[in-house]
């Protein structure tokens, strides 16, 4: 009786053992990939290194039954791979690496994932936006956004709250906005070498320097967003404009020559200040006609300041 009891708990201990492979799994083929599904059909939480990387693969449905990987996932050199189906049921990722994969044009099969703590994202040459990670909100340590010449947004990474100890976002040679993160938690930022990023005045990023200015490397992007002083010039100009938006209009906007100011009778005007994109003092006026013509075209701010509080506003001079 007693032999039959342990016979049976041993064969039960190889099944369990069977659900997933041991060792560092390396998927260099297609059919790897879709054996997977066939050889480890109960298999849901893999705790080993990952590693996708092969010529053939087009495609990664044979990992439909993963819910976590408490490791690292390495995607490297697909030269096929244009999304990430397959991965949908994916909530927890411990380090998720992309990279080198030149066709990959969508990050749709990531819907599921929440956390990581780790994430890189390097030469993908055909990445617009993040789009697909939506539902990612934590990096507990850090992000590398680097190397993504067709990225042009961050659209994607809106519900991201959070990344403990840096992101960095440098040589995206087509990135112009980061509004999509703009509602995260302060963090470490290095933001380098995105030659047409020029408004990094967000949120977060003027909350930041607000804490601490030195936490902050941001140097050699567009105008306006080459260093840390001009970034906090144009954050000092931005002020919400919702308890002004019925009761104060600027006109026209473009301007050729003169700029008009109107406010309502329960709002008194006091002054104006008119500011370069990189906070430069333009001049000043206690008129609520300003007279521009004599500007160079381009964007300019404009604060106006009443008894009620001050209100900026971009100013496009033709």
């Amino acid at each position: 009786m007693k032999k039959g009891l342990l016979l049976t708990l041993f064969l039960l201990s190889l099944l369990g053992f069977g659900q997933c492979p041991t060792g560092p799994i390396l998927f260099n083929t297609q059919g790897a990939i879709d054996a997977f599904l066939i050889d480890y059909p109960d298999c849901t939480e893999l705790s080993e290194f990952v590693r996708i990387q092969g010529s053939s693969i087009t495609n990664l449905q044979g990992l439909q039954n993963i819910t976590s990987i408490d490791n690292t996932l390495e995607i490297t050199a697909n030269p096929q791979l244009q999304d990430l189906q397959g991965l949908n049921n994916i909530s927890y990722i411990k380090n998720l690496r992309i990279m080198y994969n030149e066709e990959l044009s969508s990050l749709s099969g990531l819907s599921s994932l929440h956390s990581v703590e780790m994430l890189e994202f390097q030469y993908l040459d055909n990445l617009t936006d993040f789009e697909g990670l939506n539902n990612l909100n934590s990096i507990r340590y850090i992000a590398y956004i680097r190397n993504l010449n067709a990225l042009n947004s961050l659209n994607g990474l809106n519900n991201l709250n959070n990344v403990g100890t840096e992101l960095n976002i440098s040589w995206n040679q087509s990135l112009t906005s980061i509004d999509a993160i703009e509602n995260m938690q302060p963090t470490y930022f290095v933001i380098q070498l995105n030659q047409n990023l020029s408004q990094c005045a967000i949120e977060t990023i003027c909350r930041r320097i607000g804490i601490d200015p030195l936490s902050l490397s941001i140097i050699n992007n567009a105008p306006g967003c080459n260093s840390v002083p001009e970034v906090e010039a144009q954050c000092q100009l931005t002020i919400t404009e919702a308890d002004f938006s019925e009761n104060l209009s600027v006109f026209p906007n473009p301007v050729t020559s003169i700029l008009n100011i109107e406010t309502s009778n329960n709002i008194f005007f006091q002054k104006a200040t008119v500011y370069s994109t990189l906070g430069k003092l333009i001049l000043e006026t206690l008129k609520k006609q300003i007279n521009l013509e004599t500007l160079s075209a381009g964007i300019y701010f404009l604060e106006v300041v009443t008894d009620k509080g001050s209100v900026t506003k971009k100013i496009i001079k033709q």
